[in-house]
């Protein structure tokens, strides 16, 4: 996104010629394409309404063999103007309707930039050659502040990567290289095993440090000194060499994490978009009720102090049981407010309960506002309220946001209490299976006999 919240895609499409069209929704239909003569790799800009500004395809009519064989998009990035910088693997030929021949052998790795209209300006090499799982796994960043432009990617299997004529020698990378292309510095893993740190993404603040996030698997994962005692997720701060790491973190719980998660800066704090599982699982001194062994993960927003690392909240999107919820992208708007979006299997609750209709996972966006939500916004949370769910409830009825409670009561719309109980340390939830079907007032109360009273539904 730009400034003015324009929207910036770029890809390629895994085919070209009938039956399957190169299409973006009914947007560019790309029906004239033939297998003996097509294009693979677009770049497109959206309005903030979705409405589409432009399309550009720089390449020139190829095969589709060769079209999407030795082609591929790696990351997109733009600048508050609305330039854009794409990170494509290229081999020989013209490219931008003249504007940019490649005359290198192979296939090389390009930074692409148009401007804010989609006219081509300039093509910048980067020399990492980078084969098999290296190449499918590497991102692309570029820092604003500085213009530089960043690599990161892990083997998976029998990759090879040699990045400014350094032989990459464990399974993962980070590669730094100025704004003209030249190479800046590499800092690699400590151990061999494939997939044993894998990146979600970086982001850079205004002094240019570098927060990364990603999974590691123990000590074979291990980054600048970094690393972790099970299979977890993590987010680490650098100084803008790479040379020095400030500070790293992981979650306590045991083993387990996807290969989708993502940070942003907002302010003096980090934001983690990821998943939790487990009753009572833990990021630092932060504990959040996720789900009972074997209902599957929520989707999680974390915090963290982006100077020390200490985590501030956890904080969920309840989902239905027995199916796997998480995040995979984060942002913030101008107002700080969390951006999330992710995966989704049956139903998760945001305000309103959306329902994946399909078979396969569907995705979801929601907003985590740092301050009280308008009533009209219904997928929408606040960060300082406490919740209780499901409401409609069946049988267990849980909380987030409270941890503090000591026993609580339930009461009838007489006023009659018809159940009541303690709240041990670490507990987020109460069956409420044994009551009658109807209207219900919940009172939760701490050790100093604060309470806070909350209408239920009982199913």
């Amino acid at each position: 996104m730009d400034s003015e919240d324009n929207v910036y895609v770029s890809g390629r499409f895994s085919s070209c010629s009938s039956p399957y069209y190169a299409r973006i929704d009914n947007d560019v239909i790309l029906n004239t394409y033939t297998s003996a003569s097509c294009r693979s790799l677009f770049i497109a800009k959206y309005n903030s309404n979705g409405t589409l500004l432009w399309f550009k395809q720089p390449q020139q009519l190829i095969s589709q063999t060769v079209a999407i064989s030795q082609t591929l998009s790696r990351g997109l990035a733009t600048d508050s103007l609305g330039n854009s910088y794409w990170l494509c693997l290229l081999p020989a030929g013209t490219y931008a309707d003249g504007a940019f021949v490649n005359s290198m052998s192979g296939t090389n790795l390009f930074v692409l930039k148009y401007d804010t209209n989609g006219s081509f300006i300039s093509a910048t090499y980067l020399d990492p050659q980078l084969t098999s799982s290296f190449g499918l796994n590497a991102k692309f960043y570029r820092n604003q502040n500085n213009g530089n432009f960043y690599i990161t990617s892990f083997n998976g299997g029998s990759g090879t990567a040699v990045v400014g004529g350094q032989t990459v020698t464990h399974s993962a990378f980070i590669a730094c290289f100025n704004e003209l292309g030249q190479f800046q510095w590499k800092k690699e893993s400590t151990g061999t095993m494939g997939g044993a740190l894998k990146f979600y993404n970086l982001v850079f603040d205004t002094s240019n440090n570098i927060y990364l996030s990603g999974e590691m698997v123990g000590t074979e994962g291990a980054l600048l000194g970094f690393s972790t005692t099970n299979w977890t997720s993590f987010v680490m701060k650098t100084d803008q060499t790479a040379n020095n790491l400030l500070w790293g973190t992981c979650y306590n719980n045991n083993s387990g994490a996807y290969t989708y998660g993502a940070i942003a800066l907002n302010g003096n704090e980090v934001g983690y978009a990821g998943y939790c599982f487990g009753s009572n699982f833990t990021w630092g001194s932060q504990s959040i009720f996720a789900s009972n062994a074997n209902e599957g993960t929520e989707v999680m927003l974390a915090r963290f102090n982006k100077d020390t690392g200490a985590c501030l909240g956890l904080h969920k999107i309840p989902g239905n049981i027995g199916y796997d919820d998480y995040g995979t992208a984060l942002a913030v708007d101008a107002s700080g407010d969390y951006i999330l979006g992710g995966g989704f299997g049956g139903q998760i609750t945001a305000g309103t309960t959306l329902t994946n209709a399909g078979s396969q996972t569907d995705f979801f966006i929601a907003k985590f506002a740092t301050s009280a939500c308008s009533p009209l916004s219904n997928e929408e949370f606040n960060l300082n309220e406490t919740k209780v769910y499901p409401n409609p409830v069946k049988d267990n009825l849980y909380w987030q946001g409270e941890n503090s409670w000591s026993n609580y009561e339930v009461y009838s719309v007489l006023g009659q209490k018809v159940a009541e109980g303690k709240i041990e340390a670490g507990q987020h939830q109460i069956s409420l299976a044994s009551l009658q079907q109807g209207i219900y007032v919940l009172q939760c109360y701490d050790a100093s006999g604060n309470s806070k009273a909350f209408k239920i539904s009982k199913e």
